[in-house]
């Protein structure tokens, strides 16, 4: 692949009817929300689960992998429906389809629900690969930055809505209430989306820039497998914090659970304003997309992890501080690597291309988090993990310095 085709994609041909880029954007923004709705619900009720099925906590940390591993295998499988049958029809089809199985599980006994989980799973792989192209064909270039982190935005956004909704209605009618809304919300989601931007074709590449879409050979370049490497290591540390931080915070202040457990929509509140704030930054410096912006950001998150190992117990203000900054950054990424790696692969790959580092990604995350809680339970304090954090994000840091300088991309006009 050339360098002008690794910098900046093909516009994509015209339809005869297309939504405007605000209403694709709107649209994106709402099934992103309702489907994390569901996918970052299931695990704030399994707490109910545990106690109503008499589970171990293996058999209850099952249920949010059987969500996983569901993701792990369809990720690849879904970019590359994207790029063959549509952006907006696939992510139809995935908030209906994750919705619709999340909904069933609740009626089902331990071992069928995992299974039905599983292939919710699959459902919810759709997720990232048709929202992203569907964002980057719908804006040009000097405003897809921040469109993408706006999109992204939506993540938080379900799962700040599902830790406030889904615990109360567990704690009223029973987690199984709580299984049949989130997946009623996810398919709201899908139908409300279609109904602001429609279900119309792929977007499609110039004739000149079109490739086989089945081959994995262009994205075999440095910037492509280093920025994945980058994120790999990125997502390990925000799950780690999302599912660590308000233990730690509970431990060392001596605050309630409750109230550690509302530092996490501090986090949550940071990855909003993060991945809209980095994608203006995007748009505003486009000489810093591919490298500049991933250093930064990965200096201020392993300032944020390196504050939270050594602040002292007792200080709630620096928790909520600190909690804020690694929201920015740790839990703010997405954006600007969607929007890059989008951009690396051009119109006609894009969804596969994501689907492709998904996958590693989906496997790093599966590792990481066990891994950074076995590094606490051997220390003795959860220091230790944010210290591990740290120096992974000085090996992100590496990665991105090893990424190759480019000049600007140039404008397009790519649409859907």
């Amino acid at each position: 692949m050339s360098r002008r085709a690794r910098v900046a994609s093909p516009p994509a041909q015209r339809g005869r009817s297309l939504p405007s880029p605000g209403r694709i954007l709107v649209a994106a923004v709402v099934v992103q929300s309702a489907i994390s709705f569901a996918e970052q619900g299931v695990p704030t009720i399994v707490v109910f689960v545990k106690h109503d099925l008499s589970l171990s906590a293996a058999a209850a940390g099952a249920i949010v992998s059987a969500l996983g591993l569901g993701r792990i295998a369809g990720f690849y499988a879904a970019g590359r429906a994207v790029d063959i049958r549509g952006e907006r029809r696939v992510l139809f089809a995935g908030a209906v389809g994750s919705g619709a199985c999340v909904a069933v599980a609740a009626g089902l006994p331990y071992v069928a629900l995992l299974a039905v989980l599983v292939i919710a799973g699959l459902f919810l792989s759709t997720a990232t690969p048709a929202g992203g192209k569907l964002v980057f064909t719908a804006f040009p270039d000097d405003r897809r930055g921040l469109a993408m982190g706006i999109r992204q935005a939506g993540v938080p956004i379900g799962g700040m809505a599902a830790a406030v909704t889904l615990p109360l209605v567990a704690q009223a009618l029973g987690w199984r209430w709580g299984f049949v809304l989130a997946g009623v919300v996810s398919i709201a989601g899908g139908f409300a989306a279609a109904a602001i931007a429609g279900l119309g074709p792929r977007a499609v590449a110039a004739r000149a820039h079109q490739r086989r879409r089945g081959s994995i050979r262009p994205f075999l370049h440095r910037e492509f497998l280093l920025i994945t490497v980058w994120a790999c290591i990125l997502v390990g540390c925000q799950y780690t914090l999302l599912t660590f931080f308000a233990v730690d915070a509970q431990a060392r202040t001596g605050i309630s659970l409750a109230r550690a457990a509302m530092l996490i929509l501090v986090v949550q509140a940071g990855g909003i304003a993060g991945r809209i704030f980095w994608g203006i930054l995007s748009d505003r410096l486009p000489r810093l997309r591919s490298r500049g912006l991933f250093a930064l950001l990965t200096l201020i998150g392993a300032a944020s992890m390196a504050a939270l190992a050594a602040i002292p117990s007792g200080n709630l203000a620096a928790f909520g501080v600190i909690g804020l900054l690694a929201g920015v950054s740790i839990n703010g990424w997405q954006g600007i690597w969607i929007s890059r790696l989008t951009e690396i692969a051009g119109v006609e790959r894009a969804g596969t291309a994501t689907g492709f580092a998904l996958t590693f990604l989906g496997i790093a995350l599966t590792i990481s988090t066990p891994l950074y809680g076995a590094i606490a339970d051997t220390a003795g304090t959860l220091r230790a993990s944010w210290v591990a954090a740290t120096l992974m994000l000085g090996l992100a840091g590496v990665a991105v310095a090893f990424i190759p300088s480019v000049r600007a991309p140039a404008r397009d006009t790519a649409t859907t």
